[in-house]
């Protein structure tokens, strides 16, 4: 068996400082609440709850006995100030999502509808469009036939999908020829798409690792499975549902959403890696990371589970593996 890492895959860096500063918060001693669920990851959640940090129900009129953190989707104006007036409030907010946030509120002052590709109800979306009052919120292309007439922009939810986003920019040219296209989708979103893509066409089954409710998952799951057979798991356990489908593809490609930490994406290799889940007799498989083709082990199931790589492995030696071969008299 082949398993290929996309390029680009797991916990981005706006979650990683999301979950890296609600951590130091505790850390200092402050009772800590987060404005909703910090990200779309169970296990992630769950962690963070351990370490006494509180998730509440994000409603604007919300009052907690410590500091409040606004997550990383961020707030509309109108929410902060509330949540201000009753809180000490720390905000997370993504850079990138502040800065489309600022980017449709000037283009409102200067006169322009916003068209906004999102999803609705969405954390991010929400704050955002709750900045403004001419706005089209689409899912899709044939929703455009909503949007008015006049100075028009069209923007994106950070997550959104990027060739969705290329066939309503080219449609809203074609209604309104002076209409301005910003591409407001976070660069690690479009990596993580373009990498899935990529992988997709390599293999016979594609595993999609992430949260149910996270967006950019999704779109991961959604892009993908157009290509191969793809299966979507929030925990990495969850593959073994899929045992049979596991093992009769000779090439496995793997991704993760922007809410997966790396341990999360090693300990699925290291499930699919398993002699338990392959066939019967077979010893070796690849591991390969879908760089530049350079990254490409070997691994041998004789071989002892790595921690340091996160998978058995025989090309390149860490410390675990001759110590475990030194210890049988091996050479």
């Amino acid at each position: 068996m082949r398993i290929i890492k996309a390029k680009s895959l797991g916990l981005c860096k706006g979650g990683k400082d999301s979950i890296d500063g609600v951590k130091a918060l505790a850390a200092s001693g402050k009772k800590v609440f987060v404005y909703g669920q910090l990200l779309h990851n169970p296990r992630v959640i769950s962690e963070l709850e351990k370490q006494g940090i509180k998730f509440i129900e994000p409603l604007p009129n919300a009052k907690v006995n410590g500091c409040l953190v606004i997550r990383a989707h961020g707030v509309s104006d109108a929410v902060l100030e509330q949540l201000k007036q009753n809180n000490e409030v720390v905000d997370l907010t993504c850079p990138k999502v502040r800065a489309i946030q600022k980017l449709t509120k000037r283009y409102q002052k200067e006169g322009y509808h916003i068209i906004y590709l999102g999803k609705p109800g969405h954390p991010e979306a929400d704050a955002t469009i709750g900045n403004l009052k001419k706005f089209t919120l689409i899912t899709r292309l044939d929703e455009l036939k909503h949007v008015p007439d006049g100075k028009l922009i069209l923007v994106a939810q950070s997550t959104a999908s990027l060739d969705e986003f290329e066939r309503v920019s080219e449609h809203v040219k074609k209604l309104n020829p002076t209409a301005k296209i910003v591409n407001t989708i976070c660069s690690s979103t479009v990596e993580r798409q373009r990498g899935a893509q990529e992988v997709a066409g390599k293999v016979q089954l594609m595993i999609v690792l992430g949260g149910k409710e996270s967006s950019n998952t999704k779109e991961l799951f959604e892009l993908c499975k157009k290509t191969t057979e793809t299966i979507w798991v929030e925990r990495p356990k969850d593959i073994e549902l899929h045992l049979e489908t596991v093992r009769k593809a000779q090439c496995v490609g793997i991704t993760a959403g922007a809410s997966t930490p790396k341990e999360e994406i090693l300990k699925l290799i290291k499930i699919i890696s398993s002699p338990i889940i392959n066939r019967i007799g077979e010893e070796r498989f690849m591991v390969q990371s879908d760089t530049d083709g350079k990254e490409f082990y070997e691994v041998d199931l004789a071989m002892p589970f790595c921690e340091c790589r996160g998978f058995y492995y025989n090309k390149k030696e860490c410390k675990h593996i001759r110590l475990a071969r030194d210890a049988k008299g091996g050479k």
